[in-house]
């Protein structure tokens, strides 16, 4: 008797054991069994629906792997909820298998289809990757990843999400367990080289405390005017602080009648220390109505006293956007600089504009604007836009208007910004703007590193301003005299990065084929209506090809400038010095020396937003 419970305990033990190390489950589609255990490639679960509930039970730093090459169902709803998994052991939901076969698709059916949330009361939660992994629509309906009830610690990593309602929702909570610790928010999220497309609402929506969005293509996402976007960061009850959004695409927002009708990248609510740097966004000349605009953090949320603190963006490129390239209101500290603001088209009316619209008890104040370079082709578009309760601080902006037009006004000030001097600034005149479209950028370029956002204020006097590189922008042989105007020669940007977009074509059943071409989410509605009611049939059946791959370049900008008239209330005019006084060896010198870096307000002559002569 003894002998037996000796040899039944060594085999608990064993068996305890082997539970405890297996720390991944597998499946998959071909060689899968849901009667399996799960615990090895060579007995894995068949169906997502049987093997969803396994995350749950993994160990830190476990993982639940779908095959490569595989696709799977997903009908059942399901809250993933695992206290095992940290920050520092993170759980994962991936892929393995032949790294030559496709990611795994999952179809997901009316339901979130990765759905992390704790039921009950918000309390934290997380240490979650999701990774390698293709996540389709069978209709337009739920998320296609879900964050609910305070999930941190979280990052989405080349991920294809497309067909949802929306594609990447960090929602909100319910109310906080006492004594959790919950800050009721989704802190440290990242998302990063993934593509998020053709979602019916949005791409991306909710906000979090100390999150990074970088190195995804957001396109297509919207299907309804004005409320639909590519990217809508929104807090409400607090701020949420130390969001960056870099190195991004976004393009074709809000699509409706085959034209651009919602703000691409819009920021509601409670909000600071917000960092949008180094983003491409981009739609379709004459493909636009006035409702498009590419950049705008504003109060829309109508719930709060909306503010923004710490606003900073720069060094993004806008092209064809609509009715307002960059707008800020109720933003106390805004820097916006460096940005490129192009209109092909006829649209633009304000390449920066603060306040963009009525502010709440929070008035802008502590904002600077410069060092951007604007393009308009609309005779009634101006550059820089300017109103407010509190003084706005405009230079080293580079503004070209169409040579048509009569009224030369490249900045409008209203109120306690009337008389804000903008005699820092350029004011020219151009006789045409050309992109060549077939070297326009549709993706962004990967950042190497991660870097997380800044969580401390940020002081607009400390933030660096990196140059904006053009070809030859400094008019070497300009005539520099007591005169009051100068020629400029032909500027011409030609710098080209090689980008290839992972687009994917997707084909559900043999009679019935989808691809993913970039065309109007619109007349993507009934996409996945030809699958039958059998959806374990029908998506066996699914393929995913990446065959489409683009040249993606730099957009090569031609413009061909008139005169440059300077006068006392729209141009640049010397602050220090007198021309005369140039002599020989002044010039000698600075053919010699750099002064990229010497202030404005230490130059005798300055063009292309550098110093040419100290």
């Amino acid at each position: 008797m003894k002998k037996t419970i000796f040899l039944f305990s060594i085999f608990l033990i064993s068996t305890f054991s082997a539970f405890a190390q297996a720390n991944s489950f597998y499946v998959c589609d071909t060689n899968g069994d849901d009667s399996a255990d799960g615990l090895s490639e060579q007995r894995p679960f068949k169906t997502y629906d049987h093997a969803i509930w396994s995350f749950n039970k993994l160990e830190a730093g476990g993982k639940l792997l779908f095959c490569r090459g595989g696709k799977f169902p997903a009908t059942k709803f399901a809250r993933l909820y695992n206290s095992n998994c940290t920050a520092e052991k993170p759980c994962t939901i991936g892929a393995y298998g032949n790294a030559d076969l496709e990611r795994p698709v999952i179809g997901a059916d009316g339901i979130h289809a990765i759905n992390f949330e704790n039921g009950g009361a918000a309390k934290p939660d997380g240490g979650y990757n999701v990774e390698n992994l293709t996540i389709m629509a069978v209709s337009k309906s739920g998320a296609g990843i879900r964050l609910f009830n305070d999930v941190d610690d979280v990052t989405i990593s080349n991920v294809h999400i497309e067909g949802f309602n929306v594609g990447i929702y960090a929602a909100g909570n319910n109310a906080p367990q006492e004594g959790a610790g919950s800050n009721e928010a989704n802190d440290r999220l990242v998302v990063k080289n993934s593509n998020v497309i053709n979602n019916r609402k949005i791409g991306f929506l909710g906000s979090c405390n100390d999150c990074l969005i970088e190195g995804n293509n957001f396109e297509g996402n919207g299907t309804h005017p004005s409320l639909d976007h590519n990217i809508y960061l929104t807090g409400s009850n607090k701020h949420k602080k130390g969001i960056t959004v870099r190195n991004n695409t976004l393009y074709r927002s809000a699509i409706v009648d085959g034209k651009c009708q919602g703000v691409s990248l819009v920021g509601h609510g409670l909000l600071e220390n917000i960092l949008i740097e180094n983003n491409i966004i981009k739609e379709d000349v004459g493909k636009v109505s006035g409702g498009c605009w590419g950049i705008s953090i504003d109060p829309g949320y109508n719930k709060v006293d909306e503010s923004f603190k710490n606003i900073v963006i720069r060094n993004n490129k806008l092209i064809n956007v609509g009715m307002i390239g960059i707008g800020c209101a109720s933003c106390e500290g805004a820097i916006i600089e460096n940005n490129e603001i192009i209109d092909e088209g006829n649209v633009l009316r304000a390449g920066v504009k603060v306040p963009v619209r009525e502010e709440n008890s929070i008035k802008s104040s502590n904002v600077y604007i410069r060092n951007n370079r604007v393009i308009l082709n609309n005779e009634s578009a101006v550059g820089i836009s300017i109103g407010g309760e509190n003084p706005i601080v405009v230079r080293g902006n580079d503004i070209s208007l169409p040579s048509t037009t009569t009224s030369k006004t490249c900045f409008e000030r209203f109120l306690a910004n009337v008389t804000t001097d903008v005699s820092q600034n350029i004011c020219s005149n151009h006789n045409g703007v050309s992109i060549n479209e077939d070297s326009l950028n549709l993706d962004s370029e990967v950042a190497d590193n991660i870097v997380s956002p800044p969580s401390q204020e940020i002081d607009v006097q400390d933030v660096s301003l990196p140059s904006i590189r053009t070809q030859n922008p400094v008019v070497q042989e300009a005539n520099v005299t007591n005169d009051t105007s100068y020629s400029r020669p032909t500027i011409t940007t030609t710098e080209q990065v090689e980008v290839i977009d992972d687009n994917a074509s997707v084909s559900f059943g043999e009679e019935s084929t989808v691809t993913s071409t970039g065309s109007s989410p619109a007349g993507d509605s009934e996409r996945f209506n030809s699958l039958n009611d059998d959806v374990s049939e029908n998506i066996a059946n699914i393929t995913v090809s990446h065959e489409r791959q683009l040249l993606i370049t730099e957009p090569i900008i031609e413009v061909v400038p008139e005169n440059v008239e300077i006068n006392e209330t729209s141009s640049y005019t010397r602050p220090l010095g007198n021309t005369n006084s140039i002599t020989v060896k002044d010039v000698t010198e600075a053919a010699r020396s750099d002064y990229s870096e010497v202030e404005v307000t230490q130059c005798r002559a300055y063009s292309g937003r550098r110093c040419l002569l100290r």
